[in-house]
């Protein structure tokens, strides 16, 4: 699973209002995004996991937001001033972009198409290309950040991204975009209490509560080949290779 996207919810921050995100995420050419991560080969991701890794399913294509996002920025409160920029109660929308080329050589792009499409609405995107260290800064210390497009291969267990979507923000914890999604928390509590494959229903419950408020946007669903020479080995959703499964051959 290739670049997902954090949207910053500390108060303040224009993307603290749900339904802004809700319009911004359902301006987004989802196919067009993730072709560009893939490079002309991927598909817009069904979950925030790999696709196969442990409960996954497709839940983004039902729940992400879709619709009219000029009605739905309306809705918001956020029209268009005399110069044609969103503006809500006298103050322009202006968002920072993040990526680095380090977390991927494709998700430059991927932030300059959600570029292309917010500036088409009205708003004043400020896209920064900045090394992985700058951008780990900015996401953990500093906050300067309205989304950011990072990388994650899709963990083999939904569990494992609990901490980056609730719980405390740093440095006592790792949710840098202050998401708080109360169906998040009580569908992960759920998932937590069941066994197995038991638990898959509400931690599919779990991630379709955060692509319906769009706290998270992951981009696209890829394939990646690893090669062997003389080898075997198992490899894990995400591609990473299983060290204890390797066997070297003459």
């Amino acid at each position: 699973m290739v670049g997902l996207t954090f949207f910053n919810e500390r108060p303040g921050r224009p993307l603290s209002d749900p339904a802004l995100r809700r319009a911004l995420v359902g301006a987004l050419d989802r196919e067009g995004l993730a072709n560009v991560a893939m490079g002309g080969k991927g598909t817009p991701a069904s979950h925030l996991t790999a696709r196969d890794s442990v409960c996954h399913a497709d839940v983004a294509a039902a729940n992400l937001p879709s619709g009219d996002p000029v009605a739905a920025l309306d809705a918001a409160g956020w029209t268009k001033d005399a110069g044609g920029r969103l503006a809500k109660d006298g103050r322009q929308l202006r968002l920072r972009l993040l990526s680095s080329a380090d977390f991927g050589s494709t998700l430059p792009s991927v932030a300059e198409l959600m570029a292309v499409s917010w500036r088409a609405l009205g708003a004043d995107v400020d896209l920064v290309g900045e090394s992985g260290n700058a951008v780990v800064q900015a996401m953990y210390q500093s906050g300067d950040f309205d989304a950011v497009v990072g990388s994650s291969p899709g963990p083999p267990l939904p569990a494992q991204l609990v901490g980056y979507f609730s719980g405390p923000a740093p440095s006592r914890g790792l949710n840098f975009a202050r998401v708080t999604n109360s169906a998040y928390d009580r569908y992960v509590g759920l998932a937590l209490r069941a066994p197995g494959e038991d638990s898959c229903a509400d931690w599919n419950r779990a991630a379709a509560a955060l692509f319906r408020s769009a706290d998270a946007l992951p981009v696209a669903d890829g394939t990646s080949t690893v090669y062997g020479n003389r080898t075997t080995f198992a490899v894990a959703p995400g591609g990473q290779i299983v060290p204890t499964s390797i066997r070297l051959h003459e």
